[in-house]
């Protein structure tokens, strides 16, 4: 699986979380970072895009960055999602956010 594969995979296994199940007093800022998190997403996800098959030294910054932002997303979405279907999504982000790690090249990973 090439690494552009393994971040659109993140990606969607991210995305796919979006319609997770919210307690009342948490809801408006579980949803407001989810939302926060899921453009970072986006935003870190073009810029390994960007990088894809230029130099290392190029590349590492943003394929850091994007190793935060599925970090962050992965907790945001641990802390929120009250749904049955919590345990599994997480377990499937955290499967991609290893599989991204470790695709990453050696002096880039974190």
């Amino acid at each position: 699986m090439t690494l552009f594969a393994m971040v659109r995979r993140s990606l969607a296994v991210g995305l796919a979380a979006a319609p997770i199940v919210l307690s009342a007093a948490a809801a408006a800022e579980c949803r407001d970072e989810l939302v926060a998190s899921q453009s970072s997403l986006k935003t870190t996800r073009a810029g390994v895009d960007q990088t894809a098959g230029g130099p290392v030294g190029d590349r590492c910054p943003a394929q850091r960055r994007h190793y935060a932002a599925l970090i962050k997303f992965r907790d945001v979405l641990a802390r929120c999602d009250t749904s049955k279907e919590r345990p599994g999504r997480v377990a499937g982000l955290d499967a991609s956010i290893d599989v991204f790690r470790k695709a990453m090249p050696a002096g880039c990973r974190p």
